[in-house]
């Protein structure tokens, strides 16, 4: 909805993705999807003013991965985050230190 998908469209796209990956859409979660990951904790980023993905996702994406930081930017958005010199140095440092 946030993006302005046609509802067909996202209906497709869903169905397609459901099929690739043989899962429903319900178990797309990180719960469900955490303990394959080669790596326990995890740095979530996420812009308040984020019109792409609510910013409650990324709440919910870090609260439901036990080992994962949330790094909070205001102001920046969905894609202009990843420019920001300090969410750069945080990610590298993040990186780092594994």
């Amino acid at each position: 909805q946030s993006l302005q998908v046609p509802a067909a469209a996202a209906a497709h796209f869903r169905q397609h993705l459901c099929n690739v990956v043989k899962r429903d859409i319900s178990q797309f979660g990180v719960r469900n999807f955490r303990h394959t990951l080669p790596f326990e904790e995890g740095l979530v980023v996420h812009d308040r003013m984020d019109v792409g993905v609510p910013f409650v996702n990324g709440e919910k994406i870090a609260k439901d991965w036990d080992k994962a930081t949330l790094v909070v930017t205001e102001g920046y958005g969905h894609f202009i985050v990843m420019k920001n010199p300090d969410v750069i140095q945080r990610v590298a440092d993040f990186i780092g230190e594994r």
